[in-house]
């Protein structure tokens, strides 16, 4: 296959822009050549020894076994409070307690409880009570 540029086909058919064709060859030509860019990356000498390892921030990581505690008993209270929701809210109850499950399940497996899960909770649990609120 011989190689030429979205310009030399402009240059050697000028009117090809204006057809159907055209705009689809010009389209599929760019593409290529933005192909031919990610080949040349990845053919580059890697750098990875230069880059720095990654850091991790153990700092979201509750390490309190009583914030396991708490986190278990909050998915227990989205739980139940899920099965009270009336009729029209039960697929917003039952999407809030699969998900409250599935965080629970990991809290309990890894015995720790991050930040992000205990606030996700607590927001699955106000998103349950506003719907016994005016």
């Amino acid at each position: 296959m011989s190689e030429f540029s979205v310009e030399e086909c402009r240059k050697h058919c000028p009117n090809y822009a204006n057809s159907a064709t055209g705009q689809w060859l010009e389209l599929a030509l760019k593409e290529i050549e933005r192909l031919r860019g990610v080949k040349a990356k990845q053919n580059e000498p890697a750098i990875r020894d230069k880059r720095k390892p990654p850091v991790f921030d153990l700092n979201d990581v509750g390490q309190d076994e009583g914030d396991v505690e708490e986190a278990l008993a909050l998915a227990e209270e989205i739980e139940d409070l899920a099965g009270q929701l009336p009729e029209e809210g039960e697929d917003f109850a039952i999407s809030v307690s699969e998900k409250a499950a599935d965080i629970a399940a990991n809290i309990e497996a890894h015995g720790r409880v991050t930040d992000a899960q205990y606030t996700a909770m607590e927001n699955m649990l106000d998103g349950l009570q506003r719907w016994f609120h005016d």
